[in-house]
């Protein structure tokens, strides 16, 4: 019936799959609206992108056809229609093209089918492809997600520690109402606390006296990156900072320690720790394009911190919408430093972060459980 390869797995980082022309013009920021992303099933010419339940591995196969095949029992099935050239790539969100899995094709439009199945576990996609006559992307069959299970009443909060504790899990709200209470009783640790929540909501005249609690009352927390983080508030308050002149690039150097790091015992079998280390060579050496490059949203030491280098090169480049989804995507690996701190200040006060921020993702970013 056709040629048939099996992909054993793709990262869906964002919760995507990609499946496009080798060289593919489309774009999909304008085509991935909000009911194409209900549907699970975006569509741009020569790209299409397919939804998938959670950002995890996905079992993918695909098949190559001659023509429209029968349909099986799914969890979700959608059909789009792409342009190819001469062969068709499949790849997950952020994976690097050149190393895709490629199919040949004739030149012309082809149908897409995406069959879903198991999506409540480790979801499978069986990608069907075949010459047909173009369409708007559809929805054969549609998922529906288990209902969440109930939560159970929220604990009440009596101690600064606990509050903390339920800001980092995104309870907001409550954790606020206590902080502020023990804010006005004189604990300054609690009044860094508030003015982290208060800065994110938008409050910035209550949040002035809390941030000005802290700071004439240092002592009270052992990091002294909170004072700094007050002190950044403060003038975050008056206006968003202005992002500096970059610091020149130094390939070369770059090129030297990476490949020192490469050829060195230090690293030898440790293929995640070269790869952090030289990740961590391109924020030293400004060299933006390797940053970029060399971010992998599947390993597992690369960061919020990490991620937020990512998303200042990006700025820098160009693309604020790819830098907010990079940054999204590691909210819950933000740790604090300090017990007293619950959010991460440097997105309202980094001068290429600030701008990302808008009052939808402050909100987001504040309800995301963190530290996890």
């Amino acid at each position: 019936m056709g040629r048939y390869s099996q992909l054993v797995k793709l990262f869906a980082d964002f919760r995507q799959i990609h499946v496009r022309a080798a060289d593919a013009k489309g774009d999909l920021e304008a085509a991935w609206t909000a009911r194409a992303s209900a549907d699970r099933i975006a569509a741009a010419g020569d790209v299409v992108a397919i939804g998938t339940e959670q950002a995890d591995d996905v079992d993918v196969s695909v098949e190559i056809l001659a023509r429209v095949p029968a349909r099986t029992d799914a969890d979700h099935v959608t059909e789009a229609s792409i342009a190819l050239d001469d062969a068709v790539a499949v790849l997950g969100c952020t994976d690097y093209l050149p190393d895709a899995k490629r199919f040949a094709v004739a030149r012309g439009t082809w149908r897409l089918r995406a069959t879903h199945t198991n999506m409540a576990k480790r979801e499978r996609i069986r990608i069907q492809l075949w010459p047909g006559t173009r369409i708007k992307p559809r929805v054969l069959v549609r998922y529906e997600s288990p209902k969440p299970v109930e939560k159970p009443p929220p604990r009440k909060i009596k101690t600064r520690k606990q509050a903390v504790e339920a800001a980092l899990r995104g309870e907001i709200d409550a954790a606020l109402a206590v902080l502020l209470a023990l804010h006005h009783a004189g604990d300054a640790s609690a009044s860094a606390s508030a003015a982290e929540i208060l800065a994110f909501q938008g409050r910035w005249d209550e949040m002035a006296p809390c941030a000005q609690a802290l700071l004439a009352h240092p002592d009270a927390v052992y990091a002294g990156n909170v004072s700094d983080d007050m002190k950044a508030l403060l003038a975050r308050k008056r206006a968003i900072p202005k992002p500096p002149k970059p610091e020149p690039e130094e390939r070369q150097r770059f090129a030297d320690a990476v490949a020192k790091a490469e050829d060195g015992p230090r690293f030898q079998g440790k293929r995640r720790e070269l790869a952090r280390h030289c990740f961590a060579l391109a924020t030293v050496f400004h060299v933006d394009d390797e940053i970029i490059a060399r971010w992998d949203p599947k390993h597992p030491y690369l960061h919020f911190n990490e991620a937020a280098e990512v998303a200042r090169a990006l700025v820098r480049r160009g693309e604020p919408e790819r830098a907010w989804q990079i940054l999204e995507s590691r909210l819950g690996r933000w740790y604090p430093v300090d017990a007293a701190q619950v959010l991460p200040v440097v997105l309202l006060t980094d001068p290429w972060l600030a701008p990302l921020v808008t009052r939808e993702r402050a909100e987001l970013v504040m309800r995301t459980p963190r530290a996890r």
